[in-house]
């Protein structure tokens, strides 16, 4: 069973999404509540050959084909968590998980009886499909027997430090203006002393108006940047971390209109301790480490392969 567990699971996703959206929104063919009335039994014909003999409790027996206790098990162990869920959530899922497996052995020997496993188109994808299958298990194979020692990640940690310090934040305040002369203006009235988060409330036309212009907090963006924290175009980050404290900027375009900004606050740049990245740098290490494996594991094998000839030259034509 362990090895048609792939092939398990994609036929039976279909159904099983359908059971997402309740049993009574699906086809007929596909309800499995249609089961739990009476069922008829099926008289098998005399002088029918033995069934072979199963190990573990059995379930179901169709035609020649047998499902067992262990089958089921592991088969619904291996589905998403969201369709565990979703057929547990019914006191009858499981028994419909179970008549879905039945179905499946059924359709699977219709379509041998229908020869469809000669079809040559068929018998291609499937040794595509087993060659891709072998493809990762090789790879996993290789990279699952790596291991990142904590020695490693202490040292690593050490050795670049200053790539775990959070960076410096500049809380920032925006007035957006459409034109210079109404940008102008503007900066006339703050550089006498009008209320800044008035006049963004006011005039304003940017998205942050409403809070008195408040952008929140940015950094300098680098290759390194975290995800999670804000950037913006370049002119205003220089003129952002040009400011000090409280500071007022000088009218400069960018790609909205022609903006103001008040420099808020600031917060220094954080030294990340090693518990903070310990996860990080474990796995940065572990994939260093996978990648040079099968970097080594291929060197090995084109150098052992007899012939091995690339003609690349030939797509430039």
């Amino acid at each position: 069973m362990k090895e048609n567990r792939v092939k398990w699971i994609m036929l039976i996703m279909l159904p099983a999404l359908f059971l997402l959206v309740g049993c009574e929104k699906l086809p007929d063919f596909l309800r499995f509540d249609r089961y739990f009335g009476p069922q008829k039994k099926i008289e098998k014909p005399v002088g029918e050959k033995t069934l072979p003999v199963p190990t573990g409790t059995i379930l179901a027996r169709v035609n020649d084909r047998i499902i067992t206790l262990d089958d089921f098990n592991e088969t619904f162990g291996t589905l998403p968590e969201e369709l565990k869920t979703a057929y547990l959530e019914s006191p009858q899922g499981k028994i419909g998980f179970l008549y879905e497996l039945v179905d499946r052995e059924l359709l699977i020997e219709e379509a041998l009886a229908r020869k469809i496993d000669k079809d040559e188109k068929l018998l291609k994808l499937v040794e595509d499909f087993r060659d891709q299958v072998l493809y990762n298990e090789v790879l996993t194979l290789e990279v699952e027997k790596i291991k990142v020692m904590p020695n490693e990640v202490k040292d690593y940690y050490n050795s670049f430090k200053t790539e775990f310090v959070q960076p410096e934040e500049r809380e920032v305040s925006v007035i957006l203006l459409p034109t210079e002369p109404e940008a102008r203006t503007v900066l006339i009235q703050l550089l006498e002393g009008g209320n800044f988060a008035a006049l963004a409330k006011e005039k304003s036309t940017g998205p942050n108006k409403n809070n008195g212009g408040k952008m929140g907090f940015i950094v300098k963006k680098t290759p390194l940047t975290p995800a999670d924290k804000k950037t913006v175009f370049p002119k205003l980050e220089e003129v952002a971390f040009s400011l000090d404290t409280g500071g007022t900027s000088n009218i400069f375009k960018g790609p909205q209109g022609y903006y103001i900004i008040r420099l808020d606050k600031i917060k220094p740049p954080v030294q990340q301790a090693l518990s903070e990245r310990w996860d990080d740098i474990e796995k940065a290490l572990q994939l260093t480490k996978q990648r040079q494996v099968l970097i080594n594991l291929l060197n090995k094998l084109r150098s052992e392969a007899k012939p091995y000839e690339v003609h690349e030259q030939l797509l430039a034509k």
